[in-house]
């Protein structure tokens, strides 16, 4: 081949676009780690509720004061309002994983528009090169016939 170099004029976009779809990947890993937090959060509350309801059926076999029942009554209501909490932080977190999960399919979308633009010019370049050799060796070959004409 000729020396010539193949060179992409949105190589600058390339790069921008690659580097763009890494800032999502990792946002989707940051997203998906919140959310597993939050859920295990929310299991931890959920154990709790259980240990709570085992633990009024154990209190109400024996005899209770009434201020005893109130104060677990208030106990059980604060988890339950934790865990209604924490479910709508569960399910605002998943939500958040599902949107970066979107924006990172439009910005592999993006970088592949870009990939095959690029694969599409490299093919181009290619093709021009090998149609510039040929023309070159016609050349040769016209010139060496021309000249042992002549001589």
């Amino acid at each position: 081949m000729l020396d010539k170099k193949f060179t992409f004029k949105f190589q600058t976009v390339l790069n921008l676009r690659t580097k763009q779809e890494d800032v999502k990947k990792n946002d989707v890993g940051f997203a998906t780690k919140k959310h597993q937090k939050e859920t295990n959060t929310l299991l931890v509350m959920k154990k709790k509720e259980e240990k709570m309801i085992v633990k009024w059926r154990d209190e109400t076999q024996k005899r209770l004061k009434i201020a005893d029942l109130r104060r677990f009554a208030d106990e059980f209501e604060y988890i339950k309002m934790r865990i209604d909490d924490q479910n709508n932080i569960v399910k605002k977190s998943e939500k958040r994983v599902e949107q970066e999960i979107e924006l990172l399919i439009e910005a592999k979308k993006q970088r592949k528009i870009f990939d095959k633009l690029r694969e599409k010019y490299y093919d181009d370049f290619k093709y021009n090169c090998l149609k510039d050799e040929e023309m070159l060796v016609d050349q040769i070959v016209t010139f060496k016939t021309a000249s042992s004409s002549r001589g």
